[in-house]
């Protein structure tokens, strides 16, 4: 089989990369692993509404969120909106209606395909090699788009990646839990809970709420699912709050921890999403990105096909594009989760009673990575404390912002 574009994963990078190519005249082709697009779910679907909003989501796939609470051992900020600033995506029908509506533009869906390794020939790749129903197949391309996640397939059969040495394992339940409050989500700060790492309660409809943790190895070796199940049988408090539940999902899922690669370019080759390491390490976010930047990834590599060109060189439009809008953000956000992983009880004790008088839009901006210099302006005037800490440091550190704190 010829295609001009072969994306790898059918995710939200990949399927937004599909439809633009698509759109743009491209014969395209994606290839995903799962027996179906959107599940298994590996995302507690966490983002923002406005965000999403400009990527065209749909509302029906959006559950809005208005009040924000963080828990450590002893200390709790809680933060309320009259407006919904976040909200959780309903993460299995959005990426079903992306993969029809990328189907209706044109593109081939192959769902059940393992994609093994790429097509090589003068140092280009050509396309890529599949086990489809134990058989193995030459799948021919103009260009190579890898957004398979944190397995990287093809990034690192070209070694733009090695491996990824610290990561996150999330697992969550997705429970019936009538009792929480659908517009209230919840972040856990607590070592003996999430030992390097954190917790969270996401609603999403109908009386669902996401309960969940992350630990990122090889800081811990603790066995998130050993966790979680030990959180959700205890006595704690908020646990409390969820009863009586019924667990109907698992979900789980690895999400790179090492910064963005150095490189997201070959010959041939685009390497989008959690594959090129494109979340914001704050609060393990990604979606958005993936769409945005999946996006200018399927508006590349369809200008390759137009002009035949399909050098690094080239391609490396892509990577001026998606850098320049988005690379120091994820810097940044990697440089705060450095700091935020070693904090012990104590410090989140400390950092959550900071927060709490933090006034909800300075919340928002942090969260979302909004590093301005009007923002520490803000952030100074509202609790000098908080701006002195080494994480607002780094932050003006590498925005290189000249304000005094």
């Amino acid at each position: 089989m010829d295609f001009d574009v072969v994306i790898v994963g059918g995710g939200p990078a990949g399927l937004s990369a599909a439809y633009r190519a698509s759109q743009l005249g491209c014969k395209v082709a994606i290839f995903e692993k799962s027996k179906e697009i959107g599940y298994p779910i590996h995302t507690s679907g966490g983002s923002w509404t406005d965000e999403l909003q400009k990527l065209n989501v749909p509302e029906e796939y959006i559950h809005p969120i208005k009040i924000g609470e963080f828990l450590s051992s002893n200390s709790k900020a809680t933060f309320e909106y009259k407006t919904s600033p976040s909200c959780i995506l309903n993460v299995r029908r959005y990426y079903q209606y992306l993969a029809e509506k990328t189907s209706l533009a044109g593109s081939e869906i192959f769902v059940n395909t393992n994609v093994i390794e790429p097509l090589v020939n003068d140092n280009f790749i050509r396309g890529v090699i599949v086990r489809i129903n134990r058989k193995y197949y030459d799948i021919r391309s103009k260009v190579v788009v890898d957004a398979s996640g944190f397995n990287s397939v093809i990034a690192r059969k070209v070694n733009l990646l090695s491996k990824f040495k610290t990561y996150g394992i999330g697992a969550e339940y997705e429970l019936i839990a009538p009792s929480w409050n659908q517009e209230k989500v919840c972040f856990i700060l607590n070592s003996k809970i999430a030992p390097a790492g954190y917790g969270w309660f996401f609603p999403c409809g109908n009386f669902r709420v996401r309960v969940g943790l992350a630990i990122i190895h090889p800081l811990s070796k603790a066995s998130p699912i050993e966790c979680l199940d030990s959180f959700l049988s205890s006595n704690n408090e908020i646990i409390n709050c969820l009863k009586p539940i019924s667990k109907i999902e698992f979900h789980q899922g690895l999400i790179p921890n090492d910064g963005v690669l150095p490189k997201a370019v070959f010959n041939g080759l685009l390497v989008v999403g959690d594959a090129a390491g494109q979340i914001s390490a704050i609060v393990g976010e990604g979606i958005r990105f993936a769409l945005d930047i999946g996006d200018i990834a399927g508006r590349v590599a369809a200008k390759a096909v137009l002009n035949k060109n399909y050098s690094e060189n080239y391609l490396m439009e892509y990577e001026k594009k998606w850098r320049k809008k988005y690379e120091l953000k994820f810097k940044i956000a990697y440089e705060i989760n450095k700091h935020l992983r070693n904090y012990t009880d104590n410090d989140w004790d400390e950092k959550v009673e900071i927060l709490s008088h933090l006034s909800p839009d300075l919340l928002v901006d942090f969260l979302k990575g909004n590093f301005t210099t009007k923002f520490f302006l803000k952030a100074i005037k509202q609790h000098p404390k908080l701006v002195s800490s080494n994480v607002f440091k780094v932050i003006k550190r590498m925005l290189r912002i000249n304000i005094k704190i």
